[in-house]
Formats: C-alpha cells, structure tokens, sequence
C-alpha cells in the first residue's frame, strides 16, 4: 500500500468518528428538539409557540437572561481584559503563579464553583465573618440575594473566558507593532484602541460567546442567589417539575380510583366485550 494511502487512512477514519459524533450528539437532538416544538398532535402548527409565548412569567423570564447575560459579558470583559495585561505584558515576581491561580475558575465545575463562592463571599462565608468581627456588627454585613449576587457569582466564575483568550491572543501579537505606534507618537490608549484591539478581534467575539451562552445556561446559581429574579433554566426545570406533579398526581388518583371501585376496571372491560359480542351478532345475522 502506497505511503500516501497509509497517511489519508487515519485522516478520514478521525472525520468519520467526528461527524458520527457530531451527528447523533448535537445535529439530532437539536433537530428532534426543534421539530417537535412545531408539532402538536401530529400536526404542524405554531401553537406551542403561542401558548408559551403568551404567558408573561416567561417574557419576564427571558428579557431576564438575556439582561443577565450581556451584564455578564460586559463585567467579565472588565475584568479579564485588564488581567490579560497585566500577565502578558508586564513583568513581576510570582507572575507565573498568579496567572495560573487567575485561570483557576475556569477548570472547577460549576457546583463546585458555586459552594466555593458560597464559603468565601456567602453571609456566613469568609468574607462576611472577617468583616463582621472586624467591625464588630450584630448580623452578616450584606446578603447574597438578587441581582448584585448573581452578576458578582457570574463574573467571578467566567471572567476566565476573557483572560485566557485575550491573553491567548496577546501572546500571537507582534510586540514591534506596539513599539512602533509609540515611536510615531502614539498614545498608551491609542495603541491599545487601534493596534491592539483590533487584532484581538477574534478573540474578543469567541469570549463574549462563551460567555454569553455559558451564562444562558447557569442554573446552580439562579437557584441558590436568585431570590425572585426569574430566568429560562429555572423555569424549564419548574415547567419540567410542574409536568412530572401533574403525571404523578393523575395516575395517582386513577390508582386510588381502582382501589376504591376495583369493578370500574372489570366494568369497562365487560362493557367493551358486550359491545363487540353485539357487533358480532349483527354481522352474524346480516
């Protein structure tokens, strides 16, 4: 077998295993998802649409992740953008280290992320003991409620995606460009406005995406901080729970209904079976 043969074999057997992967792990249940949303009672229609779209708890759920999620995007740019400097253009003792601990909310999973933010910055967290002690107050200085808890918890577990991208695209920079645009007189600002940014350009979108859609899709915290702020995975999760009580309750009360009539059962078999003697006679007869 030629050598260039030998070569393409794994080429087309890693494809093949992707667009497997791809296919049944993400093309299909987007499909399925999005096919069965037009559909009611096997027929295509936009009432599901309608119906859900109609219901003002879930307008508010919506306009409530997506403020959430570009007040996320915004916070985390704040905070990554600079941290991304910081590391990658300047030169201190232990940078290497405080680099890596920056990058560190980025590998914890998001329940783990979620209690460690409870211990540390919680009403009854590190933070708040220090400060009550320090001061000498009754009661937790703040409470970890709302708005304010959900945008500080945001920022604080995904602000990575800005610093580990930008600095990714930092570190691909030529340096003599910037050294250049300051030896024909441009500012600090002016550097980094129109050599900088626009070459970190493609990593500024990829971080706002991640962002935008990891925060899309938070739960833990909603559910933990949210207090009375309403957003789309906790209302999936409470349309989920409401569907599974109704299930339960129903087949519940038809179980109770048997016990307490055991002949309704046997009643509407025997009624059945009457009704198809009947029909047999008919034809019999005919």
């Amino acid at each position: 077998m030629p050598r260039s043969s030998l070569l393409r074999t794994p080429y087309w057997f890693l494809i093949l295993i992707t667009a497997l992967v791809l296919l049944y792990g993400v093309i299909y249940p987007n499909f399925a998802v999005v096919t069965s949303s037009f559909q009611q009672n096997g027929q295509w229609t936009l009432a599901n649409y309608r119906e859900v779209l109609s219901q003002r708890f879930v307008i508010e759920a919506i306009l409530s992740s997506l403020v959430l999620s570009v007040a996320t995007v915004l916070l985390c740019a704040g905070v990554g953008l600079p941290l991304a400097f910081l590391f990658e253009r300047y030169t201190f003792p232990g940078r290497r280290i405080f680099a890596a601990l920056a990058a560190l909310p980025l590998v914890l999973p998001p329940l783990v992320g979620t209690v460690a933010f409870i211990f540390l910055c919680g009403e009854s967290g590190i933070l708040a003991r220090g400060v009550q002690y320090l001061f000498r107050l009754q009661s937790s200085p703040w409470t970890l409620r709302g708005w304010p808890a959900l945008l500080l918890f945001h920022t604080y577990t995904m602000y990575p995606f800005f610093y580990v991208l930008t600095g990714a695209g930092l570190r691909r920079i030529d340096a003599s460009l910037a050294e250049a645009a300051r030896s024909l007189g441009a500012s600090r600002s002016g550097v980094v406005v129109r050599v900088l940014l626009p070459q970190l350009t493609p990593s500024l979108i990829a971080a706002a995406l991640l962002t935008f859609m990891t925060s899309m899709a938070s739960f833990s915290a909603p559910l933990l901080f949210g207090g009375n702020v309403r957003v789309l995975t906790l209302e999936i999760f409470t349309a989920r729970q409401r569907g599974d009580a109704w299930h339960r309750e129903r087949d519940g009360y038809r179980s109770l209904a048997d016990a307490r009539c055991p002949w309704r059962g046997e009643g509407s078999r025997i009624h059945q079976a009457g009704q198809q003697d009947h029909q047999g006679t008919k034809v019999a007869a005919g």
